[in-house]
């Protein structure tokens, strides 16, 4: 509970639990994953065939759950009916369940020390309250969730491509395709009569619920190529060139039910529940493409190598006016060290390319069209986007340069700079409020990428028995909002709580920068007038052992909190920064202070940068006789995240951060330090509100061991097969001074519709650390 600014100036968290436990360890476990394969190929006539059939099990990490499976059946056939006709067919039939999805791990990371997960009643129930504390309704004991909660998804895919190729000429060819993709799903979730849960009043049970849902989704495409290839001039150039046409048509189709209230335990129909209760809802999305090109390649002896493409495509995701674009593609490359002059001999290979090309980029399905709420069969459920008939295809054009070098036959270098330009950029934005809609998907400007990429490949020793070889990667990419056709605005991370003001797009801004509110740091960043106050002992404004600026009073250190009762002072708003802010608060001692606008109120400012200044890797590569060794290490570097789960943890004094057990009189801060800040009726805390600060948005730089591996070829066994044994291991170590459980997060979805964008730590369950053998 919020204990009050006096408490909150006054109490330590420093007496430890009586019992404790790790959360963590009590519910993750160790699972197996199992893979199994079996196929066979061959030919009778002029038939080829292969079968496979293929199971994988993985068990997962947390107790109680059953993890998930794929079955996958896969046959293909290929017939010669003469010398100028081929027909292929390829099918391939998946089968999946997926019984991971009845567990929180947000639930998980909010139980306390002291919290028995695993503990059981009399009657051999687990506790649905594992929490001593009174913390709310959404800290439940997730082992209780786990083990009585079990919903699963089941999933069939069915792929299958037929095709014909025709070659009545030696220089000329057709085929002919024709693919079906279908997928069906079903969820099914169910809480029986009696699932316990922590918003009742004491000894309550609920009544159970059941929800339905299914859906399914299937693509047709078809494609007709003609390919004609010559050579002229004594065979000194080669040509191909490409007509190609493709049709495809996606549907999908879904409905979902649910009701409350059940009547007989265990019954799994939804007329087990109440009538009144039952809802349910469905829908349909039908996306139709048309697209066709032409594409020409020449080759002037492996010298001067040119390729030409103009492409049009047709796309009913777009807006009915706009829904045709052209695209065009050309790249031409040198290889210099085929050159009869060139003579270096320490140069094996040496290539300059350059290309030049265009694509579109798609909006979601709904994105031109205007959407309301509906409750009962009335809009009553207000009005969401604006529809927009002229929504138009990104176009995305990027120019390529670079070049291949290979010296000695042996060493390998790649260098690519690649400049792209995404013009009418597909965003949703704000709308007036005098509309009564919310927003709407417009084209709304230009994004402008800057990349740089460069490889080494460098064997180190190569003799018949004994081979070591190094590859180096690095890549750096910058994206800039070059052009904005409308006032600027916010944008949340997937809509996370909290996120709403997390990113802003504007123009000649960075796409990706987080912003947020900021606590002083620096001297500079406080007026003038109280700068010029702020420095080392025995000025009014001094820098704590966390890096924050805070006010002690003239002659104070910041150890005297506890000993000369400074904690309990405050600096009065008109002798405080800003005037103390927008509600005149003044400051507490010894508490963070947030930056201010010349008006008192609290700024949105630049905390960090969700896309990373760089990225490196380093995969290593030997092999001694039957041995074999890889190892892969990949870093980003300059990345920011937003620790959400470390700020609201704060709130409930559960990090580390507020434990000062063990901590000195002069050095121990009290709880307010970290729990509220002024303009929620603290004291100036850490917690400040629920929203990103320099304190929580963190460098997320990570270096990871990405997969190690081992193997040994053994050969026959008994004149019979060819055996071999391997242990891989992956993401077996991270090195990073992130304060989460894993650096490399991120929520799918949103209005940026990115993980690596939405660069927020939200709860989501960290990347396994798997080995297989």
């Amino acid at each position: 509970r919020n204990p009050g600014q006096q408490n909150s100036r006054n109490l330590y968290q420093v007496t430890p639990h009586v019992r404790t436990y790790n959360p963590i360890r009590q519910i993750l476990t160790n699972g197996e994953n199992i893979n199994a394969t079996a196929d066979a190929t061959g030919r009778v006539g002029r038939t080829n065939f292969f079968a496979s059939a293929n199971q994988l099990r993985q068990e997962g990490a947390v107790r109680f759950l059953d993890g998930y499976t794929r079955n996958a059946l896969r046959v293909n056939v290929d017939q010669q009916l003469a010398s100028s006709w081929n027909f292929s067919v390829r099918s391939n039939f998946t089968d999946i369940t997926d019984n991971n999805s009845g567990f929180a791990w947000f639930s998980l990371t909010r139980q306390p020390a002291n919290a028995s997960l695993l503990r059981r009643d009399s009657q051999g129930r687990l506790f649905v309250r594992s929490v001593a504390q009174q913390q709310g309704a959404q800290n439940g004991n997730p082992a209780y969730n786990a083990e009585n909660f079990r919903p699963v998804n089941r999933v069939n895919r069915y792929i299958g491509q037929a095709t014909a190729r025709w070659q009545p000429l030696l220089w000329l060819d057709a085929e002919g395709n024709f693919g079906i993709d279908t997928r069906s799903n079903q969820a099914d979730a169910q809480q029986e009569k009696g699932y316990r849960t922590t918003t009742g009043p004491a000894g309550a049970t609920q009544l159970g619920n059941i929800s339905r849902s299914s859906n399914r989704s299937y693509s047709l495409n078809a494609s007709a190529d003609v390919t004609a290839r010559r050579n002229f001039f004594s065979d000194n150039l080669t040509s191909r060139l490409t007509f190609r046409t493709l049709y495809e048509t996606q549907v999908d189709r879904g409905l979902d039910v649910n009701g409350s209230t059940l009547a007989v335990p265990g019954l799994r129909t939804i007329g087990n529940t109440l009538a009144t209760t039952r809802n349910g809802g469905n829908y349909e999305e039908t996306v139709r493409q048309l697209g066709m090109f032409v594409n020409l390649d020449l080759d002037w002896q492996g010298k001067y190598i040119v390729s030409g493409l103009v492409r049009r495509d047709g796309a009913s995701l777009f807006g009915s006016a706009n829904r045709w674009q052209t695209y065009g593609r050309g790249s031409a490359a040198w290889r210099i060290s085929e050159e009869s002059w060139f003579g270096v001999d320490q140069i094996s290979d040496l290539k300059f390319r350059y290309s030049l090309g265009q694509a579109g980029n798609r909006p979601n399905f709904q994105a031109q069209y205007e959407t309301y709420g509906l409750t009962g069969g009335g809009l009553v459920g207000g009005l969401g986007q604006v529809g927009n008939p002229n929504l138009r295809p990104e176009v995305s054009t990027e120019q390529e340069f670079g070049f291949d070098l290979e010296l000695f036959s042996k060493y390998g270098i790649t260098v690519t700079q690649a400049n792209n330009t995404i013009d009418q950029q597909i965003m949703p934005v704000p709308v007036p409020g005098i509309v009564g809609f919310t927003s709407q998907w417009r084209n709304v400007g230009e994004l402008s990428n800057k990349t740089f990429e460069v490889s080494l490949n460098i064997p180190i020793i190569q003799t018949r028995d004994l081979n070591y070889s190094i590859r180096g990667t690095f890549d750096r990419t910058r994206s800039t909002i070059s052009r904005l056709d409308i006032p600027q605005f916010f944008n949340s991370a997937a809509g996370q709580q909290g996120s709403e003001t997390m990113f802003l797009i504007k123009e000649g801004g960075r796409m990706g920068e987080i912003f947020g509110r900021r606590f002083v740091k620096k001297c500079s960043e406080l007026p003038a007038t109280h700068a010029s106050q702020c420095g080392g002992a025995g000025s009014e404004f001094q820098k704590n052992s966390d890096g924050f600026i805070v006010w002690v009073g003239a002659g104070n250190s910041l150890g005297d909190g506890i000993t000369r009762n400074l904690w309990n002072t405050r600096l009065a708003a008109n002798a405080a920064p800003w005037n103390g802010g927008t509600g005149n608060e003044g400051l507490s001692w010894g508490m963070p202070i947030l930056v201010r606008d010349a008006i008192g109120a609290v700024p949105n400012l630049s905390l960090g940068q969700a896309l990373p200044a760089y990225r490196w890797g380093l995969a290593q590569q030997a092999s001694w006789k039957k041995f074999t060794a890889y190892a892969l290490l990949d870093a980003t570097v300059g990345k920011s995240v937003w620790n959400i789960a470390r700020q609201w943890s704060l709130g409930d004094f559960m990090h580390d951060d507020t434990d000062q057990a063990g901590k000195s009189v002069a050095s121990a801060k009290p709880i307010g330090y970290y729990f509220r800040a002024v303009s929620t009726g603290g004291v100036g805390g850490l917690y400040d509100v629920l929203a990103p600060n320099n304190n929580t948005t963190e460098d997320a730089t990570f270096v990871k061991v990405r997969e190690v591996s081992l193997g040994y070829r053994i050969g026959r066994l008994a004149g019979v097969g060819d055996w071999s044994l391997s242990l891989v291991g992956r993401n077996l170590l991270t090195f990073s001074s992130y304060n989460g459980f894993d650096p490399e997060v991120g929520l799918g979805g949103g209005n940026l519709g990115s993980g690596v964008l939405n660069a927020i730590d939200a709860f989501g369950f960290p990347n396994l650390r798997t080995f297989s053998f």
